[in-house]
């Protein structure tokens, strides 16, 4: 967790890496959440975790 922070908050503060498509227009953001994947390897089903700045 400490690693997906670390990489989250120096992404942000990358001016290029906050841009996003929104409704076919280019916008910038402020901040940027992320969010990955995960195995669970008892059910050998994956999750998607958001990671909330």
């Amino acid at each position: 967790m400490a690693f997906i922070f670390a990489v989250t908050k120096c992404a942000n503060e990358i001016k290029e890496s906050r841009y996003r498509f929104l409704d076919g227009e280019v916008v910038l953001y402020e901040s940027i959440d992320t969010s990955f994947t995960y195995l669970d390897k008892e059910t050998k089903l994956f999750k998607v975790v958001n990671v909330l700045m």
